[in-house]
């Protein structure tokens, strides 16, 4: 019995076969499963049902896309402050006490969105949260403020997707039609002038403005004001 141990398989009777290499035996066909399977399943996505299933399947996936961001649409221009932002929260959106958030503007991932006290959006506002986005107390966003946190890479061969988490702090202004770039932090008490393109950090209580925005003057820091504090009602 134990000189079978070192003869080879096909020299030992079945009877006398160690219950190891039983067990390596039917782990070779069970591989040997796995990979047939795989195979066939790539056959299927390469042939013309596979590729007509994934083509169904991203016609879907589009559609709840754009269903979904018009339930966002549809909420954003109830004419209400209080149920635009209970709706926004129920989708998972972190909004602060006295915050006015005026009609028409366009959220993408509002579970992502976090907006401080006493902040005011204004009308028409794009609020990119898709990798972040994060308000802080008392900053006004004027009319048409369009901020994003996601963009395509121009040098991708594939178009592909970049970006990153941005952050407005506390007591920032920004005017109407300023465009704010991924990745970017505007700091305490900024004002960034009407029509600039913010493409890097801003510094704590400096004005910026320009495309690409720059630094053209300072900002006192005794700041203590509510913009959200009387919103217009209906509006």
């Amino acid at each position: 019995m134990a000189g079978c141990w070192s003869i080879e398989l096909g020299s030992c009777p079945d009877s006398m076969i160690p219950i190891e290499r039983v067990r390596l035996k039917s782990n070779c066909v069970g591989i040997q499963k796995i990979s047939m399977k795989k195979k066939y399943q790539q056959n299927f996505i390469h042939s013309h049902k596979g590729r007509r299933l994934n083509h169904y399947l991203k016609n879907i996936k589009r559609f709840g896309g754009g269903l979904y961001f018009l339930v966002l649409k549809l909420i954003c221009n109830v004419p209400s402050h209080a149920l635009r932002k209970l709706f926004l929260k129920s989708l998972g959106a972190k909004i602060g006490d006295k915050v006015a958030f005026y009609s028409g503007a366009e959220i993408r991932r509002p579970s992502a969105l976090s907006i401080g006290s006493g902040t005011s959006i204004g009308h028409d506002a794009v609020l990119d949260a898709r990798n972040g986005l994060k308000i802080g107390n008392n900053v006004n966003l004027s009319s048409q403020v369009m901020i994003w946190s996601m963009q395509h890479d121009y040098r991708s061969k594939f178009f592909d997707v970049i970006g990153g988490m941005v952050t407005i702090e506390d007591y920032a202004w920004l005017g109407p039609r300023v465009i704010v770039l991924p990745g970017v932090t505007i700091g305490r008490g900024a004002v960034v002038a009407a029509g600039a393109v913010v493409t890097k950090d801003v510094l704590p209580y400096t004005v910026v403005a320009g495309v690409p925005a720059t630094k053209i003057r300072e900002r006192p820091k005794d700041m203590s004001y509510i913009p959200g504090e009387y919103p217009l009602p209906f509006c």
